[in-house]
């Protein structure tokens, strides 16, 4: 089907797509999803969506929920794969109904950063990126990504801004 301009097929089992991302199921943010999709030249994306997104990797309220959320990527991997150097995504955005709305930038940085360790150590022929999306009131989304420059940095780059037209 279509959602925007990004092509998301139903091809079934032994496809490969774009890219794999974790994502929050929040409504909210997926007309942007699809339009920053579309700005990195991906056309099919294995999205797997959980209230939360990545969080639930390292800080699910339940360790069954956990549990699942690693079974949703291994699952998505192996059915799916992705082709080889493309990446898996993992996202949060900010006023988060996973976080009670008590989300804070540090505390979802430090779950990105748990989170894309441990899929690294899990996958480590992947290409993991960590995504941080805002979007203010009646504002532009944008999709910050996080990049570790050493052991103990990190730098912040503004990838995609999105207005709803």
């Amino acid at each position: 089907f279509v959602f925007g301009r990004v092509i998301m097929s139903n091809k079934g089992t032994n496809h490969t797509y774009d890219a794999t991302a974790m994502m929050c199921l929040d409504g909210r943010y997926l007309e942007a999803f699809y339009h920053f999709w579309q700005k990195l030249g991906f056309k099919e994306i294995d999205e797997i969506k959980i209230a939360g997104g990545a969080k639930n990797l390292v800080a699910a309220k339940k360790e069954a929920h956990k549990a699942t959320t690693w079974d949703q990527l291994a699952t998505s991997l192996a059915l799916h794969g992705t082709i080889k150097g493309y990446p898996i995504f993992l996202s949060v955005h900010r006023d988060c109904g996973a976080y009670n709305f008590q989300d804070t930038e540090e505390k979802q940085t430090a779950h990105l950063m748990q989170a894309a360790q441990k899929v690294k150590t899990k996958y480590p022929d992947k290409t993991v990126r960590m995504l941080i999306v805002n979007q203010p009131r009646d504002e532009k989304f944008t999709f910050t990504e996080l990049i570790p420059i050493n052991s103990n940095g990190l730098t912040k780059t503004i990838l995609f801004e999105y207005e709803r037209p």
